[in-house]
């Protein structure tokens, strides 16, 4: 047996990650003159700050002291411990974990502790996250565990639809010319990320419509393709769920899934996506 636990930053709510043994690890976000533990705050707030605000949020990956906190506790529950971090990126996290990981080694030396790099975020992160803690539910070892990581890596797919690149591009997470040229012609970028876990635009559209449209059809030939037997689904937004609230109810019409999971977008991730953003990921069912 092995613990799973992943960053907040992943979006999985508090109360979804005890449903199924996920661990989760603060993040933080300043805004307004003071820094949030993402875990303690109102998501929505954030949004609905930067919405009226001309200031921009400020993010921070967890703290040593808060990973060895995470994995000792951890340690009181499995001899194992495996954590999915965000991509590496675009947060010192991993080289943070891994360090820790390293002083655990004769702190606690009865502890096996992995750091994976999930190589994708927002909802794809939450995606495979949960995936992962669902086998070890299980009962998978660690072996089996880390055995199974690229495969569940690997089927997953996730797309993000923003307003505007602007907060992306001041964030340095895309290139500024794209920012500009999308705020021009007043289009939505649609995004993914790439095998490397690098955040790169797949299409333009020119409303959120049209931005289901494509993620619809992505689905449809992906779970194809991959003959999926069942599918589920997460869908986050950056303060907008009425929309995705229709978003859920179009992919439960087209592809009756095993599981939609439907939660605000981690503050972090939004903080460099934007309010009104919003985003689909899956996982094909073998």
């Amino acid at each position: 047996m092995a613990k799973v636990l992943t960053g907040s930053v992943s979006g999985v709510p508090a109360e979804v990650a005890e449903r199924f043994g996920l661990g989760l690890v603060p993040y933080y976000v300043t805004y307004a003159g003071k820094t949030w533990n993402e875990l303690e705050m109102d998501r929505v707030d954030l949004y609905r700050w930067m919405r009226e605000s001309t200031g921009f949020p400020t993010t921070s990956q967890p703290t040593r002291e808060d990973f060895l906190a995470a994995f000792e506790r951890a340690a009181q529950e499995s001899p194992a411990v495996i954590y999915i971090c965000l991509s590496s990126r675009y947060s010192k996290a991993y080289a943070v974990a891994t360090g820790v990981k390293e002083e655990l080694r004769t702190r606690l030396p009865e502890l096996a502790v992995d750091i994976i790099d999930s190589r994708t975020g927002a909802a794809g992160h939450g995606l495979v996250a949960l995936e992962m803690a669902r086998l070890a539910q299980q009962g998978l070892s660690r072996e089996e565990l880390l055995g199974r990581w690229e495969e569940v890596r690997a089927r997953s797919r996730c797309f993000a639809v923003l307003d505007t690149l602007k907060y992306l591009a001041r964030g340095g997470r895309i290139h500024h010319a794209q920012a500009w040229l999308g705020s021009i012609l007043r289009v939505k970028p649609v995004l993914t990320y790439s095998d490397e876990g690098e955040t790169i635009p797949v299409t333009r559209v020119r409303t959120a419509a049209q931005g289901l449209e494509f993620i619809v059809e992505e689905a449809r030939r992906h779970l194809e393709e991959r003959k999926a037997t069942g599918v589920r689904f997460v869908v986050d937004d950056a303060d907008n769920a009425e929309w995705t609230e229709e978003v859920r109810e179009r992919l439960e019409r087209e592809f009756a899934p095993e599981e939609i999971l439907r939660w605000t977008m981690s503050p972090v991730v939004g903080a460099h996506t934007g309010p009104g953003s919003w985003g689909v990921a899956w996982y094909p069912v073998p």
